[in-house]
């Protein structure tokens, strides 16, 4: 009996050992406190299902199985996006479920596929072989205990939570990939697990300066025209300038966007994410708040906006303009669904809506936007202003695969460097491909709008760099940094002068900021002040880290505080409507 319980002991200790095994970041050689903080999660975790399931091998076998899976999804978003899996990946499994066919692309479906059998057959005979070595009473009593203390962790108020919060880790919540790599992936996990929601629990107590204090602080002047143009703003999918590319000479490879970027003012954006997370870029974009001011945050749709918050969208709709957002992908996506009309917007246009699905690639042709693109270049001239917010969908990868609808004589007009085109697939020239269709597609519209009677801003930028890991690394860039320090190109353009606001390196959360005010449409008090915040985040280290500090907690609070307008009705579609 001794024997029996020592053997099925030792089994249970194996996910616990392959956790430092798995974890490219962790060495036995590490501080046995950090070992351990990576470990009690896995070993709560595996003795919840040996209470379920009263069967040691049996556990022992489920839980090395979701173990490898969850490093495996790990692996291969760190190739793909250069991120960590993160605590929010585990409330998003029903979307990665929904979307595996993308998620297979990014790894090996067949290596997941061996291993997924493999691992369902061990279950299934191990069930079938193995007697129930707990009763009941015993088994539920190990899961409810360990679940109980596995809920402890985390929380800095409690004991065993508290060690996550103390001298042992070196958290760096603002930057996922350093987090993984100097504590380990299910500590970072964790530590994060208590972090899934940002509400009035978390506003900041100190007393914050005045708004007069700040504004001389930020040498912010509220401008005093009150245009209020039509505004069209793309977020263009993995959209960047081939030109920063080692030995790329500019507009080689997309003269379309040196046409397009020529009749504007144009620049470049700090972006907060690489690869993937658009919501990162849009939530910096419609509230022009820095994503670093939620520490730990990495799907801010998810944990943010649960409910509505002040945004530069509902501010437009104060000012009396119709919002609207387009998005040629499911609504459901990323929580889209419900975070824009939380964000303000009345129109929430998706996939769902647009009608039959074209395809250029393994997404939908952005061609399927036409319709309500034209419907906006034709309002009415006695209508309210107009906003429409565009999030294409065509650039998006994977970039590895025959793509319908394409010849290869189109793709042979984008003549990589042949060191990019060694890479199999050539997914440079795919991309430059679908880029190539989406900026005609947007300066055929900016045409349009430009001989308008209506006064119109657009707006076009791009995310964040493509997924194109294996190109990168072989081509590099001319500025000798990584992919993830890169920055992306924007382009505002009207159709009537603009004036100041605009500068030609600029952070993703003062972009749409700096539109507005260059095209002279009145910002209230506290969007005057989030403007001139880039200036105090410029001059910090010339002794205003104190109102840096301020600032961010102002920002905090006006973010979380509910938007004026928030009782009004919206239209998450033509056909459905919803509150925020």
């Amino acid at each position: 009996m001794t024997r029996r319980w020592f053997a099925g002991l030792s089994l249970l200790l194996i996910p616990a050992l392959l956790t430092i095994w798995w974890d490219p970041f962790l060495a036995w050689g590490d501080a046995p406190t950090l070992l351990l903080l990576n470990v009690v999660p896995v070993l709560l975790l595996v003795l919840v299902a040996l209470g379920l399931l009263r069967r040691p091998l049996t556990t022992a076998v489920l839980s090395v199985a979701f173990l490898g899976f969850v490093f495996y999804v790990n692996q291969v978003k760190f190739s793909a996006l250069n991120q960590p899996v993160v605590f929010e990946d585990f409330l998003l499994a029903e979307q990665a479920f929904r979307g595996f066919g993308l998620v297979g692309k990014y790894g090996s479906p067949i290596l997941f596929g061996i291993g997924a059998v493999t691992a369902i057959a061990l279950i299934v005979v191990a069930l079938w072989r193995e007697k129930p070595a707990l009763k009941w009473p015993t088994g539920l009593a190990i899961a409810l205990a360990s679940l109980l203390l596995l809920a402890t962790l985390g929380q800095q108020r409690l004991p065993l939570g508290s060690l996550y919060y103390g001298t042992v880790l070196t958290p760096q919540d603002w930057d996922p990939v350093q987090n993984v790599k100097l504590n380990g992936l299910v500590a970072s996990m964790t530590r994060a697990s208590a972090r899934t929601r940002f509400d009035h629990d978390d506003l900041p107590t100190t007393s914050l300066p005045q708004p007069g204090a700040l504004e001389v602080w930020a040498g912010t002047n509220g401008g005093t025209t009150t245009r209020k143009p039509d505004i069209i703003v793309v977020l263009n999918e993995s959209f960047f300038d081939p030109a920063i590319l080692d030995g790329v000479e500019s507009c080689e490879l997309l003269p379309a966007w040196c046409a397009f970027r020529d009749q504007g003012i144009s620049g470049t954006l700090s972006v907060p994410t690489y690869g993937g997370n658009t919501t990162r870029t849009e939530f910096e974009l419609l509230t022009g708040v820095p994503i670093t001011t939620f520490a730990g945050l990495d799907y801010p749709y998810l944990t943010v906006v649960t409910r509505p918050v002040r945004s530069l969208i509902w501010m437009l709709r104060d000012l009396g303009y119709e919002t609207t957002a387009l998005h040629n992908n499911h609504g459901y996506f990323w929580n889209r669904d419900t975070a824009m009309p939380r964000l303000g917007f009345e129109r929430f246009i998706a996939l769902e809506d647009l009608g039959k699905r074209v395809e250029m690639g393994y997404f939908p042709d952005d061609a399927m936007l036409d319709a309500p693109l034209a419907e906006f270049a034709d309002v009415a001239a006695d209508a309210p202003p107009q906003l429409l917010f565009v999030v294409t969908m065509e650039n998006h990868g994977p970039w590895n695969e025959r793509r319908r609808g394409r010849l290869p004589e189109e793709l042979a007009k984008f003549a990589v460097p042949s060191t990019a085109a060694g890479i199999p697939g050539v997914p440079l020239q795919q991309y430059l491909f679908h880029a190539d269709r989406s900026i005609r597609q947007f300066e055929t519209l900016w045409r349009q709008l430009r001989d308008s009677d209506r006064d119109t801003l657009m707006v076009f930028f791009g995310d964040h760099l493509p997924a194109l890991g294996q190109t990168f690394s072989s081509l590099g860039f001319d500025n000798g940094l990584g992919p993830v320090e890169q920055r992306t190109p924007y382009l505002v353009l009207a159709n009537f002068p603009l004036g100041d606001g605009l500068v030609e390196e600029m952070p993703m959360h003062q972009l749409l900021l700096g539109a507005l005010r260059a095209a002279g449409v009145r910002l209230d008090p506290e969007y005057q002040l989030m403007h001139g915040s880039w200036t105090l985040e410029q001059e910090a280290a010339d002794g205003k880290a104190e109102a840096l500090r301020h600032f961010r907690e102002r920002e905090y609070l006006r973010l979380l505080g509910a938007p004026a307008s928030a009782a009004t009705p919206v239209v998450a579609s033509p056909a459905r409507k919803t509150q925020p």
